[in-house]
C-alpha cells in the first residue's frame, strides 16, 4: 500500500513562495472556497506522477500559433518552478518526485514556447533524500529520476498500463472531468477500458490486421483495374525479327523484345507509341528525298551566314584585312593622333624650347626685377638671399666672402648701438622715476638735503654733475657708432649693390619673360612618355613648312596650342585612312568567317572569288568599297540559284532525318515500306505475348492477396470474439457494484434505484436507466446525476480490480457540486466502509459543513483512523505564513 506523505509546492499556479502540504494520515480534507488551491495541490499530486495534467492536455481552449511568454503554471516569470510528492509504502520505502522547471535554461524548442502541454520539455524530473524534502532544489541534494522507477515503484508494468490511465480511472476524480469516461462513444470506452483486461496488444493486432487488410483490398482494386485492360490475346509467332536501324545501337522499335525493357509504363502505351512511331517512319519515307534536303540546308545556310554584310565586306578587303602590320600601324596611328600631345611636342622640339630652362629664366627674372624696383631696400633681406643675388650677378666667391665680413662688422656696430640706446634710456627713466618719488613722499626738503639720496647741496651738485658727464659721454659714443654704421653701408653700397643693380638690370635686358601658364603647359608636355618612334615618323613624314621655323619662340600659350590643333588636323589627314574605314577593319577583325569560306568554296568550285577583293596597294574609301560590296552581293545571289529544292521534299517536321537516321542518304535508302510492314507486325506479336504473360502473373498476385486478405480475417475475427468476450466478462464484474453504488449515492433518481451497465455485441459499453430501454444514460440524466454515476463508477472499477494495488490512495475533487445529485450521506458511508479501510483518502471539499460531516462519520466509524482538516486558503494566503517561505 502507497500513501502520499507531503506534497512541496514552489511557484506553481497560484502560489507564491514555498508552501508544504502534510498529507500523513489515514484520510485528508482539503477545505477552501473554490479558486483558492484545492485544484493546485490535485494537480502538483498529477503532474508529479504521471509527467502530465490531463484536462490541460486534452482541452485545447487555444491553438498555440504563438510563443507564451512563460508557462502557465509559473506564477512569478523571473523565478523557478518546484513540485514534489513524497510517497511512502508499508514497508517503510519512500520516493520523493521532483518535477523542476529552470526559468533560466534555454531550452531548445522544436515548435512554439511554452505551450500549456510541454510538460516533457518545460519540466525536468529529480528525486531527493526525505532529509531534503523542505529545501530548494541544487545540485548537491538531488538525483536524476526516470518514468520508468516511477512505475517500477508502484508495481507497473509499463508496456501494459499507462499511468495516466491507471491515475485517472482508480485514483482521481476530477472536478471537472469526472465524466470524462461516460461522456466518450461505446466504442471508446470499450477501448478505454482495455489493459483492465490486458488486451491491449490483442488490440493492437486487430488494429494492424485492419490496416493490412484495407491495404492488401487497395492492392487488388489496382491488380483488377490492370487484369480488365488486359485483355487474352490470340497470336502465332511466325515474323522473324530483323534490326532495321543497325545504326541505332539502343532504339527501343528495332530491339528482340521491346517490352521488357521498360517496366515504368503499361506495354499497351508502349505498344502505342511504337506503332504510332513506324506510321511516322512511313510516311516521312515516302515523301522526303535527302538530295532535296541537303539542298534545303545549303540554302538555309547561305540566308544565315553568307548573305550578310559583314561577310561581304570581309571578302573584299581580305588583303587589308590580314595584313596585321598595317591594322597595327592604323590603330597605333589613330591612337597618337586623337592625343594632342604629340603635334605640341614635335612643336616644341622643333623650336628647341625647354620647358625647365625657361622655368629658371622666369624665376632668374622676377628675382633680379624685384631687387632693381627695391634697391634702397636691400639692406633688410637676410644675408642668404642678397648672397644668392650677388652670386646671380656675377659676383666671384672671394667677393662676397669679402662681403659677408662687411656686412656682419655693420650687424655687430648696430647691435652695439642698440644697446647703448637701451642704456641712456633706462638711465634718464631711472633719474626721472626717483625726483617724482621723491617729491610725492617727502615734500620739499630743507637746503641742507639733497633731494636724490638725502645728502647736503654739495653732494647734490656734484651728483647732477656726475649725471650730465654720463650723459654726454653715452652720448658722444653714440654719435660715433651712429658714423661707424653709415660709412660701412656706404661702402656696401658702392662696392657691392650698386654695380649688382647694373648688372642684374642688363641680365634682364637679354631675358624675355614667358608667361607662367605657358611654361607649365611645356613643362608638362615635355615630362609625358611619348612613343619617341612615332615622333619620329611624324616628323619624317612632314613638309618642311608645315612647322614653323627652330627660332620661333612662343609667348603666349594660345598660339602654341592653335599650331597644334592645326598640326594635328595635317597630320590626320596625311597619314590615316578614314575613321569610318578603321573602324569597319577593327569589327571585322574580330570575326572568323573561315567557315563561310570553305562553304563557298565547297559549293561552288569553279567560281573564281579573288577577282573581287581590293588589292593592297590601292587606297581605300567607303565609296569603293560599297560599289564592291555590292557586285560581290549580286554575283553571289544569281549562283543561290543553284540550292532551288523542293519544300514538300526537303520537309522534316519531326526531326526525323537527324534523329532516326543519323542524316544519312544511305541510312535512308536502306529502309523500305517492307521492312517497317514486317517490324509492325513483329512489334504486335511481341506485344500479345508480353500482354499474355503480364495477365498470368496478374491473376496469380491477385488469387495469394486474396487469400491472404482471407486470412487476415479470419485472424481478426477471431481476436475480435476473444476481446469481446474478454470485455463482456469485464462488464458482468463490474454490473452488480456499479448498481448498488449507483442506488445508493444517486439522490433523487425517479426511475429506479441504480443505473445499470451492459455490453452490446460489438463489445461497447452502455449505462442504461431503465432495462425497458436501450438508450444510454447521458440521454437521460442531468449533468449533476452523470457526475454522480461517473464517481460510482471509478470507485467499482477500484473496487474490482487490482491493477492500481499499489496506488493506494483516493483522490477527490470537490464531489458535493450539486447537492441535488449526490447523497452526500450515502457517498461518506460508501467511502469510510469500503475503502477507508484499505485506502487513504484525499477529499477537497468547498463547503465547511460538508466536511465536518464527512470528518465525523469517518472518525465514527474507526475512531483509529486519523481524519485531518486542512484549511487551504488559510495555508496558502494567511499572513502569518513564516516570510522565509515566501
Amino acid at each position: 500500500m502507497t500513501k502520499v506523505k507531503r506534497i512541496y509546492l514552489q511557484n506553481f499556479k497560484g502560489v507564491k513562495g514555498i508552501r508544504i502540504i502534510d498529507l500523513d494520515s489515514d484520510s485528508s480534507l482539503l477545505v477552501g472556497p473554490n479558486g483558492f488551491g484545492k485544484t493546485t495541490i490535485f494537480d502538483a499530486m498529477e503532474l508529479c506522477i504521471t509527467n502530465s495534467i490531463y484536462r490541460t492536455t486534452v482541452t485545447k481552449v487555444t491553438k498555440d500559433y504563438k510563443d507564451y511568454s512563460k508557462p502557465f503554471f509559473q506564477n512569478e516569470k523571473d523565478k523557478d518552478v518546484c513540485i514534489k510528492v513524497w510517497l511512502e509504502d508499508d514497508g517503510g520505502h519512500d520516493l520523493i518526485i521532483v518535477r523542476y522547471y529552470d526559468h533560466s535554461n534555454d531550452l531548445n524548442y522544436s515548435g512554439r514556447k511554452n505551450k500549456p502541454s510541454d510538460f516533457d520539455k518545460l519540466f525536468r524530473l529529480y528525486t531527493q533524500d526525505p532529509d531534503y524534502f523542505d529545501q530548494s532544489v541544487n545540485q548537491n541534494n538531488m538525483r536524476t529520476l526516470n518514468e520508468d522507477q516511477i512505475s517500477s515503484y508502484l508495481e507497473l508494468d509499463k508496456d501494459d498500463y499507462d499511468i495516466s490511465n491507471i491515475y485517472r480511472l482508480f485514483v482521481y476524480l476530477q472536478q471537472e472531468e469526472t465524466t470524462f469516461f461516460l461522456k466518450q462513444g461505446e466504442k471508446d470506452r470499450k477501448t478505454s477500458l482495455g489493459f483492465l483486461v490486458e488486451s491491449s496488444n490483442q488490440e493492437d493486432k486487430v488494429s494492424k490486421y485492419t490496416t493490412q487488410i484495407t491495404e492488401f483490398n487497395k492492392a487488388l482494386t489496382k491488380l483488377r483495374d490492370k487484369k480488365n485492360s488486359l485483355l487474352h490475346m490470340d497470336y502465332s509467332h511466325n515474323t522473324q525479327y530483323e534490326q532495321v536501324f543497325q545504326w541505332k545501337e539502343d532504339e527501343i522499335l528495332d530491339v528482340v523484345d521491346p517490352f521488357q525493357r521498360i517496366s515504368t509504363k503499361p506495354v499497351a502505351q508502349i505498344n502505342k507509341e511504337i506503332m504510332e512511331m513506324l506510321l511516322s517512319i512511313k510516311e516521312f519515307i515516302l515523301s522526303f528525298s535527302p538530295k532535296e534536303y541537303q539542298k534545303k540546308i545549303k540554302d538555309d545556310y547561305f540566308m544565315r551566314q553568307v548573305q550578310s554584310n559583314d561577310f561581304y565586306k570581309a571578302m573584299v578587303l581580305e588583303a587589308f584585312l590580314y595584313d596585321s602590320q598595317y591594322l597595327d600601324l592604323q590603330y597605333k596611328k589613330s591612337v597618337s593622333l586623337n592625343n594632342i600631345d604629340y603635334p605640341a611636342r614635335l612643336l616644341l622640339n622643333n623650336a628647341e624650347v625647354k620647358g625647365d630652362q625657361l622655368a629658371e629664366d622666369a624665376d632668374k627674372y622676377e628675382f633680379l626685377q624685384e631687387k632693381i624696383e627695391n634697391n634702397k631696400l636691400l639692406f633688410k633681406l637676410e644675408i642668404t638671399t642678397l648672397e644668392k643675388y650677388l652670386k646671380m650677378t656675377g659676383f666671384n666667391e672671394d667677393k662676397i666672402v669679402q662681403f659677408r665680413v662687411l656686412m656682419q662688422i655693420k650687424y655687430k656696430y648696430e647691435n652695439r648701438l642698440n644697446d647703448l640706446n637701451k642704456k641712456i634710456a633706462d638711465m634718464e627713466s631711472t633719474r626721472r622715476d626717483l625726483r617724482e618719488k621723491h617729491q610725492n613722499e617727502f615734500g620739499i626738503l630743507d637746503n641742507h638735503t639733497c633731494p636724490y639720496c638725502g645728502s647736503n647741496w654739495e653732494l647734490k651738485e656734484k651728483l647732477e654733475a656726475a649725471y650730465d658727464e654720463l650723459t654726454t659721454r653715452l652720448t658722444t659714443e653714440n654719435r660715433q657708432i651712429h658714423e661707424l654704421i653709415k660709412t660701412t653701408s656706404e661702402k656696401i653700397v658702392e662696392d657691392y649693390f650698386n654695380p649688382a643693380s647694373e648688372r642684374a638690370k642688363n641680365i634682364c635686358q637679354n631675358i624675355v619673360p614667358v608667361p607662367r601658364n605657358l611654361i607649365s603647359y611645356i613643362q608638362e608636355n615635355q615630362r609625358k612618355d611619348l612613343n619617341v618612334t612615332y615622333l619620329n615618323y611624324f616628323q619624317n613624314e612632314l613638309d618642311g613648312n608645315i612647322l614653323p621655323q627652330s627660332n620661333k619662340r612662343y609667348e603666349r600659350l594660345e598660339d602654341l596650342e592653335t599650331d597644334g590643333k592645326n598640326l594635328l588636323r595635317y597630320l590626320q589627314d596625311k597619314l590615316l585612312d578614314s575613321k569610318e574605314i578603321i573602324d569597319t577593319l577593327r569589327s571585322l577583325e574580330t570575326k572568323n568567317f573561315e567557315k563561310q569560306k570553305q562553304f563557298l568554296k565547297s559549293v561552288f568550285p569553279e567560281e573564281n572569288f579573288e577577282k573581287y577583293k581590293l588589292p593592297r596597294d590601292i587606297k581605300l574609301s567607303s565609296q569603293l568599297i560599297d560599289d564592291r560590296v555590292e557586285t560581290l552581293r549580286v554575283y553571289l545571289q544569281s549562283l543561290r540559284k543553284k540550292f532551288e529544292y523542293s519544300v514538300e521534299q526537303a520537309t522534316d517536321k519531326n526531326n526525323l532525318y537527324e534523329n532516326i537516321f543519323n542524316e544519312s542518304e544511305q541510312n535512308f535508302y536502306s529502309v523500305t515500306v517492307e521492312k517497317l510492314k514486317l517490324k509492325n507486325q513483329y512489334i504486335q506479336e511481341k506485344f500479345a505475348e508480353t500482354n499474355n504473360q503480364k495477365l498470368q502473373i496478374i491473376n496469380e498476385r491477385i488469387r495469394l492477396l486474396e487469400s491472404a486478405t482471407d486470412d487476415l480475417k479470419q485472424l481478426k475475427k477471431i481476436y475480435t470474439e476473444q476481446i469481446t468476450s474478454y470485455k463482456a466478462n469485464m462488464i458482468q464484474i463490474l454490473q452488480v457494484p456499479f448498481f448498488i453504488l449507483t442506488g445508493k449515492i444517486l439522490q433523487n433518481y425517479q426511475q429506479g434505484m441504480g443505473v445499470f451497465i451492459t455490453s452490446s455485441d460489438n463489445g461497447g459499453i452502455r449505462f442504461i436507466t431503465d432495462q425497458s430501454s436501450d438508450h444510454d444514460a447521458m440521454h437521460h440524466l442531468s449533468t449533476g446525476q452523470i457526475s454522480v454515476i461517473s464517481l460510482a463508477f471509478t470507485l467499482a472499477c477500484k473496487k474490482c480490480y487490482d491493477v492500481a494495488n499499489q496506488m493506494n490512495f483516493l483522490v477527490i475533487d470537490d464531489p458535493i457540486q450539486d447537492m441535488d445529485s449526490l447523497n452526500i450521506q450515502a457517498f461518506v458511508d460508501v467511502l469510510r466502509r469500503n475503502y477507508l479501510e484499505d485506502n487513504q483518502i484525499i477529499v477537497a471539499t468547498h463547503s465547511d459543513n460538508s466536511a465536518a460531516l464527512i470528518k465525523y462519520k469517518m472518525e465514527r466509524f474507526d475512531s483509529k483512523k486519523e481524519v485531518k482538516f486542512i484549511d487551504v486558503q488559510e495555508k496558502f494566503y494567511s499572513s502569518k505564513i513564516n516570510d522565509k517561505l515566501l
